[in-house]
């Protein structure tokens, strides 16, 4: 296992090259205030610069920070990795969040876990508080 780094976030490559990059949730790099349902988005990276490389398989682990876990997708058989949709607990307002990413390209070959970090904001009325000034 080896580590690069981009300027925004270090890359863990496996033994075999092969990564999962670019982590995004709603379109941004750890992110603040998110109000919406999230969805995430990452790249497989090869260091080899494998031609045709295709991710066959994917998992999504969501914790919050004293690692209780709200969504595990379980290995999903999928090539997905644009904007897949949270499906997990209900999320609770200003409250940081921990997503994992494990894929799996068509050769099998396993990449190393790659972790980020998302913030809700606030997600209901209830939340709000304010006075009239």
């Amino acid at each position: 296992v080896s580590t690069q780094s981009t300027g925004l976030f270090d890359i863990i490559i496996g033994l075999n090259g092969l990564a999962v990059t670019d982590l995004r949730c709603e379109y941004l790099v750890n992110p603040f205030g998110v109000t919406v349902n999230p969805r995430f988005s990452w790249t497989l990276y090869d260091e080899t610069h494998t031609r045709g490389l295709n991710q066959s398989e994917y998992q999504i682990v969501v914790t919050t920070e004293n690692g209780h876990t709200v969504w595990d997708t379980g290995m999903i058989s999928s090539s997905q990795n644009f904007l897949v949709h949270y499906a997990g607990d209900a999320l609770i307002s200003s409250t940081r969040y921990y997503w994992t990413i494990q894929a799996i390209d068509t050769d099998g070959n396993t990449s190393p876990k790659q972790t980020a970090f998302f913030v809700t904001g606030l997600l209901n009325s209830a939340s709000w508080s304010a006075q009239w000034i």
